[in-house]
């Protein structure tokens, strides 16, 4: 729980206007009735509070697993590396 609550707190400290567009979700049956897979594509984007107030962006999908109605498992992915996220940050430099 203790770190959860940290998550948030970054999240609630560093991403200023977040905008999370969907743009896919795809269902998948799993191996008994009880269990199913779900995958959703997604852009993320936020401001982050800096003097110059960058606009970051970040591709990726997220891959859930659900048992009895529980989501017993969560991955995001990005279709970026986190130097890429960073370079945002700073667009007038070539890092």
């Amino acid at each position: 729980m203790a770190r959860y609550r940290q998550t948030i707190a970054f999240i609630d400290r560093w991403f200023k206007q977040p905008q999370l567009d969907l743009h896919d979700i795809r269902y998948q049956p799993g191996h008994d009735a009880a269990t199913f897979d779900i995958r959703t594509e997604w852009t993320l984007s936020w401001t982050t509070p800096l003097p110059w107030s960058p606009r970051v962006t970040i591709a990726g999908w997220s891959d859930l697993v659900v048992c009895s109605g529980l989501i017993v498992s969560h991955i995001d992915s990005w279709r970026c590396s986190g130097w890429d996220v960073v370079r945002q940050h700073f667009p007038w430099r070539s890092l």
